[in-house]
């Protein structure tokens, strides 16, 4: 899904994404995948999910500078960057 995003084939990462959590158990996902999910569903527009998806890679990765970076813009989208 990485090379989806990077690619701008957000579509087809997404369905990747959700394909992969869906088979997949919780307890092996690694902060990656949540970040990449929630960038995903950023470039969509699917904000509410998006941060629920970067607020858990930065959870679990709390030194993720993209993960923050990713955050930032979901606020400054929602117009909250006081």
């Amino acid at each position: 899904s990485i090379a989806y995003y990077e690619t701008g084939k957000y579509d087809e990462g997404l369905t990747n994404m959700n394909i992969f959590f869906e088979k997949n158990k919780t307890e092996k996902f690694i902060a990656k995948d949540y970040e990449y999910l929630g960038r995903l569903q950023l470039k969509k527009e699917n904000l509410t999910e998006a941060q629920k998806n970067i607020d858990q890679a930065v959870a679990l990765d709390s030194t993720s500078a993209i993960a923050y970076d990713d955050l930032a813009k979901y606020y400054f989208s929602k117009d909250q960057y006081e």
